[in-house]
């Protein structure tokens, strides 16, 4: 089932998880979520989202 939103919106999500993950791409945010601690502190629906958006970056 393909989702349709734009990439627009796809951007605007990222750019607010970036901000809470306090990095400027992609590349950090999957890099500061592999550390355990930031994992941690952030919890399992900090890297969903970040996963869900990512998949969502790449379908654009």
């Amino acid at each position: 089932m393909a989702c349709c939103i734009s990439e627009r919106t796809v951007r605007f999500h990222l750019q607010n998880i970036f901000a809470k993950l306090a990095v400027s791409g992609r590349h950090e945010a999957a890099r500061a979520l592999a550390e355990p601690a930031l994992a941690n502190a952030c919890g399992a629906g900090a890297q969903g989202a970040l996963a869900a958006a990512a998949g969502a970056w790449r379908a654009v």
